[in-house]
């Protein structure tokens, strides 16, 4: 199985943070403070392809914490702490995978954890679908992938306000459609300038 493992920056002390022996987890990151690794977490029960939880664990190892379950979320993936580390932003969708899915109804779309009250929230919700969620370095604007027509877009989004623009429409294409085993998108970044990503 593939497990997270830490290191550090020098690569020395290679540790595991996961120690699944039956589960995959991949696709992790950091909270703000460097206490927690929030990490997409695949199980396999009622069907070959299985199904992804997220999960929370301690930097220093442990069982973890779940945040997403099976019977209420069908698939979630790319897990991002919001810079104040109160919020998980995740591209989820509310059933397992399936061969027969629309891909411009809105496969997938990016949904937020509130770690303070345990709620969840709609962050997009358009046809199209959207994924692979990445916060400015303020904070205060999320960039994502969206499929419009036969193209997938990169969008940014206003948190405080919901209005999003297109930046670019030369992506290759994303994976929403598909079993999305690391994610519907390749990982991206913002500068830290916060004015290019």
């Amino acid at each position: 199985t593939e497990n997270v493992w830490i290191m550090e920056a020098d690569g020395t002390r290679a540790r595991p943070v996961t120690r699944e022996a039956d589960k995959v987890t991949n696709s992790a990151a950091w909270s703000p403070d460097g206490e927690w690794i929030v990490t997409r977490r695949r199980l396999t029960d009622k069907s070959s392809l299985g199904t992804v939880e997220l999960w929370m664990y301690s930097a220093l190892g442990g069982k973890g914490i779940q945040i997403t379950k099976k019977e209420e979320w069908g698939d979630a993936n790319e897990p991002v702490f919001s810079r104040d580390g109160r919020y998980v932003y995740f591209t989820g969708r509310p059933q397992r995978y399936g061969y027969d899915r629309n891909v411009h109804a809105g496969i997938w779309q990016i949904r937020r954890f509130d770690r303070v009250t345990g709620k969840f929230a709609t962050i997009s919700d358009a046809a199209g679908g959207a994924g692979r969620p990445a916060l400015s370095p303020d904070g205060k604007s999320l960039s994502l992938i969206r499929r419009i027509r036969e193209k997938t877009v990169l969008y940014v989004q206003d948190l405080a306000t919901g209005r999003e623009r297109a930046l670019w429409a030369g992506l290759a294409n994303d994976n929403q459609e598909g079993v999305a085993w690391a994610g519907v998108y390749p990982n991206c970044a913002w500068k830290p300038d916060g004015k290019a990503i």
